[in-house]
């Protein structure tokens, strides 16, 4: 599937149709964002296992959103089930499982990086040193910033692989490539959209987090949305 140019301005667009898409089914959108923070609570809260399993498992849930909006998007009714949709379709778990593997291995990979950069910073500390010096904290310092050109990375591979595999025909590794070809040529509207969406997302948490039951499903619409100017053929293509 081949993905299409589109203007700048888009970004705003995407956020308009995907507050359409949850004003629609409010309600299901609110509670499958509940489960999906049981969900990811009771995986993290179980040592080491739980973490990997959540890792794996992410892509599936997440894909879940994108099939609740594709289904409202065609007129019909909005599930909560729809969250647990890539493991209930038996032919999409392997694949969307395979996602998983490669959001987990980028974090290990990150965390491997950014560890050794911050760990030399801290080395004699046991020696009486109570913090870093100052070439410690650029260590440090520099070792955020990994971090976070890490997850920009691997989030501009996954964000639309998600849903390639989950709607279309494309492969795990080929979903991944396609998906940082799309966000790379098209990253002002992208970025536009991201900046939106993570103010929105700080503002969501703060009376009490209870902002994030509209923001979630806001920001998985509205990316639902920019798959249909961007990968028309897979937003659109049946069930």
């Amino acid at each position: 599937m081949k993905a299409n140019t589109i203007p700048a301005g888009c970004g705003l667009k995407w956020l308009r149709q995907g507050w359409r898409l949850f004003a629609a089914s409010p309600g299901p959108w609110m509670v499958m964002t509940v489960v999906y923070g049981i969900v990811a609570f009771v995986l993290s809260a179980v040592p080491l296992v739980g973490s990997l399993a959540l890792a794996l498992a992410g892509p599936g849930l997440s894909g879940g959103f994108f099939w609740g909006a594709r289904e409202l998007q065609q007129g019909r009714p909005l599930e909560v089930s729809h969250l647990f949709q890539a493991f209930i379709d038996r032919e999409r778990t392997g694949p969307m499982l395979s996602l998983g593997l490669v959001s987990l291995a980028g974090t290990v990979l990150m965390s491997l990086v950014t560890l050794g950069i911050a760990g030399s910073a801290f080395v004699g500390l046991g020696g009486g040193a109570a913090a870093p010096g100052p070439g410690g904290l650029w260590a440090v310092a520099f070792a955020v910033m990994v971090w976070v050109a890490g997850s920009a990375v691997l989030a501009m591979a996954l964000c639309f692989a998600v849903p390639l595999v989950m709607f279309g025909d494309a492969r795990p590794w080929d979903a991944v490539r396609r998906s940082f070809s799309t966000t790379t040529h098209h990253l002002l509207p992208l970025t536009v959209y991201g900046l939106i969406i993570a103010v929105l997302g700080v503002i969501a948490v703060l009376p009490l987090g209870l902002g994030l039951l509209v923001v979630v499903p806001l920001g998985a619409a509205s990316l639902y949305a920019s798959l249909k100017d961007l990968f028309p053929a897979a937003s659109e293509a049946a069930p």
